[in-house]
């Protein structure tokens, strides 16, 4: 799914004049615990959208939000 939500970013990219430079994507911005960076490396992301990228941003949360802080201190 967020393969295609890229290709849908990179087309609308493509058809606007007013963005002259169209590779300089940074992505995916994985941030959650349920995705880490080899799961996106596995969909064959880096592969598909290498040509497009700029860099590649991973995020790393210690904590998802307050009530998980919370449930782990007890």
């Amino acid at each position: 799914m967020y393969n295609e939500e890229l290709h849908q970013l990179i087309a609308a990219i493509d058809a606007n004049p007013r963005i002259p430079v169209k590779n300089k994507l940074i992505g995916p911005s994985v941030a959650s615990t349920d995705w880490g960076p080899e799961d996106v490396w596995q969909t064959g992301y880096m592969d598909i959208f290498n040509d497009r990228m700029y860099a590649y941003a991973v995020e790393r949360y210690v904590f998802h939000s307050t009530q998980r802080k919370e449930e782990l201190d007890g």
